[in-house]
């Protein structure tokens, strides 16, 4: 089985002080006094350690499909909205505004986003439209979410590297 001995290490040993030359199991030896695992103890351990590496995969793939944004018709149309987290502050901020003057008729607010062209440019939008763009990008990011815990789960309840690696975004 080909592992990374010093991650592996991390497990099995946490805090523990060694070195490892050329990632082979014969060189590995303890600096502070330590029992030195076995092959197998390692071995053992490579299915955390991937799992580990497999959920930070899992968590960046997460953001990103976040911060990709999503679309609503609000406008009418299809519009596209960057989904960052400013551009969530924003979007709380505007949907906050819009609900606070729900009873304005005349309420507005200028919101960038995309039309179908491509073209990005600050649109304006009613307090109902900017409340169904929030409605949307909450469902956006809750439905990223729940995709990432589901794979999550997935990947701790795995007992093999096999399987862990067959777990993708």
């Amino acid at each position: 089985m080909d592992i990374d001995i010093a991650a592996c290490m991390t497990i099995v040993r946490p805090g523990a002080q060694s070195k490892c030359n050329a990632n082979d199991y014969n060189q590995l030896s303890m600096l502070d006094g330590t029992v030195k695992p076995t092959l197998a103890e390692l071995e053992a351990a490579w299915p955390a350690v991937k799992a580990k590496e497999k959920n930070s995969t899992l968590n960046a793939s997460c953001d990103a499909a976040i911060a990709g944004g999503f679309t609503s018709t609000a406008l009418g149309t299809a519009h596209t909205y960057s989904c960052g987290l400013n551009d969530q502050t924003q979007l709380t901020a505007q949907a906050f505004d819009a609900y606070r003057n729900a009873a304005t008729p005349l309420w507005t607010c200028w919101f960038t986003c995309k039309n179908l062209a491509g073209v990005k440019a600050r649109r304006e939008h009613t307090s109902a439209q900017i409340l169904l763009v929030a409605d949307a990008g909450k469902l956006h990011v809750a439905t990223q979410l729940s995709n990432r815990d589901t794979k999550v789960t997935l990947v701790n309840a795995a007992l093999t590297v096999e399987q862990i690696n067959a777990v993708t975004w």
